[in-house]
Order: C-alpha cells, then structure tokens, then sequence
C-alpha cells in the first residue's frame, strides 16, 4: 500500500483506471477502485496523496451523493479512512476533554454532514432504553449466522445491551460504525478469513483498537489463524475459539470475558 502511495505516479495511475469510461469496468475499473480502497489504510504520507488528488476526491464525493450500490459504499470508506476518519476521532476527544462547554451541532450547509445525515434504530431489546451499549458485534456478513445466535443469547439473558447491524449499515455508513463503538464499552470482533479479506471489516477493527476499547476476539474458524493487520489488533489478547462440537463451552468464556472487563470498568 505504502509503496504505491510514496510512488510518485502510483495514485495517479490507479485514478486514471478507475475513473477512465474507455476502459471496461469489471476487468480494470472496479479491480482499480478496490486497490484504491486497500491504499487507503496506508500510512499518512499515503492518504495526503489521495486527499490531494482533487480528480479523485471529487468523483469520491460525487459517488457518495448518489445512489450507487456498486461503488458507493467503497466511495464513502475510502473518504472515511483518507478525510473523515482523523477529524472524527479528534471532535470526539475535544467534546471529552471539554463536555461541558461543546454542544452538539448540524449546518444543514456543511458538506462534511454527508455521512451523519441519516435515521437508523439500533437492534436493541425494547426493555433497554440507554442509548450506551456494552457490547458492539463487529462481523462479516457471511458469518450472520452464527454472530446473530451469539446475539440473540447475550440479549435473551437481559443483561447486556448489545449493538448489532443487521443490515450492514456500516459497510455503508462508516460513521454509523463509528458512532456506535463509540456508544460500546467492548468490541466483540468476530473473525474468520472472510472477516479478514473485508474492507469494511478492518475498517472497524481498527478504529476500535485505535479508540482503545476492549476488544474480544473471536474466531469462528477453527482452522484459521490471522495474519497481518487482523493479528496485530488480537494476537495480544485472549481468544475464544468457536467450537462447533461445543459451542456452550465457547459462550461461557465470552460471558466470562465481558463480565471481567465490565468489573474493571467499573472499578477505574
């Protein structure tokens, strides 16, 4: 990723393929657009590059204004992750530094309100009414079945409150992911290589590690060990392994690690 961004003509080159409409878009444009996404999470020298790039920074916008389900959400992570993500972060440790004198604001004008405009109920039991969460659910849509099962057993014991996005608002939106890890305690980051390989996934991995919460992982493939990115955020930390054959097993850890953390939250 790195390399192409310090390149002197390496984003310029991946603009040129993604936005060219001479050249056919399975083949070069979308493989284009998914290497500018991967880009995206390099270093800082890399993201100033693309958010300097006005090309492609203005298609970026212009996809994130439209109704486009093939490129749009991968227009809205990728400006996330070059312009929105650091200024996220840095309003939400100023209105915590200094809570009493920030009041919550919209300009209606703002063109930086592009993601934040938008109604979503989190999937909470009714009886919960706080708008906190103990737990966010980070997952791969691919593996829905068995996150929803852990879901659905956290939420019938009617001790935790629980943020789940069922209908992967977050691939879209990345600031309702970031909203609602904010909002969470604890990240239960449930991982297999689907989750790895997923854009959207990292994106929230990240930015929990990144905010310091307290993240449990859990993988759900047996045979699976992570790599890279995925194993820097949890290879630290203590797993639970999804076993099948045992699943009661696996639960009874989870509840033990979220009651641990719960206790020394509670304690600071």
């Amino acid at each position: 990723k790195n390399e192409i961004g310090h390149d002197d003509d390496g984003i310029s080159l991946l603009v040129k393929c993604a936005l060219d409409q001479h050249l056919d878009f399975e083949t070069i444009q979308c493989p284009a657009w998914r290497i500018i996404e991967a880009v995206s999470f390099g270093d800082e020298i890399t993201c100033k590059k693309m958010s300097d790039d006005n090309k492609l920074m203005d298609y970026i916008k212009y996809l994130s204004n439209v109704d486009d389900s093939t490129l749009g959400p991968t227009a809205n992570r990728i400006r996330w992750k070059v312009e929105d993500e650091n200024k996220f972060i840095s309003d939400k440790i100023k209105k915590e530094l200094t809570p009493a004198t920030l009041t919550n604001s919209y300009d209606g004008n703002n063109s930086n309100n592009h993601q934040i405009s938008f109604n979503y109920n989190w999937d909470l039991p009714s009886s919960k009414t706080s708008d906190m969460f103990d737990l966010f659910i980070s997952y791969h849509h691919s593996d829905k079945d068995i996150c929803s099962q852990i879901y659905g057993r956290l939420t019938s014991s009617n001790f935790y409150r629980i943020s789940f996005d069922r209908e992967h608002v977050h691939e879209i939106l990345p600031n309702a992911m970031a909203e609602a890890i904010e909002k969470s305690s604890i990240v239960l980051i449930c991982f297999s290589s689907k989750y790895q390989q997923s854009y959207a996934c990292r994106m929230a991995a990240e930015y929990a590690d990144k905010r310091q919460r307290s993240i449990i992982p859990m993988n759900l493939d047996e045979l699976y060990c992570p790599t890279g990115w995925l194993n820097n955020i949890v290879a630290s930390k203590q797993c639970i392994n999804v076993m099948k054959s045992n699943f009661n097993s696996s639960y009874a850890n989870l509840i033990q690690q979220i009651d641990n953390i719960k206790k020394q939250i509670n304690i600071k």
